[in-house]
């Protein structure tokens, strides 16, 4: 779906201009391109199985940037430091 790609770069730096956090934007930018995907799949199996791992796999690579935003927002950090990587 092309409108996805567009709305999903657009959302990416719209995201990473407000919160300055790449994977926060790239995370926004890959959920919606698994929602244009699973639309224009119609949700087929094979699609749909394609998408959810390559989620995972994304999140599993940004596993650490997770933990260690959750870990600043608990402890009342300042989220925009850039110590994240991307």
């Amino acid at each position: 779906m092309p409108v996805a790609a567009g709305v999903a770069c657009l959302s990416g730096v719209v995201t990473y201009a407000i919160f300055r956090i790449p994977f926060v934007g790239s995370f926004l930018m890959v959920f919606i391109l698994a929602a244009g995907t699973l639309l224009a799949c119609d949700f087929r199996l094979m699609a749909t199985l394609g998408v959810l791992a390559t989620v995972a796999l994304i999140y599993y690579g940004h596993r650490r940037n997770v933990v260690d935003l959750v870990g600043q927002k608990k402890r009342g950090e300042e989220s925009r430091s850039g110590t994240f990587t991307h």
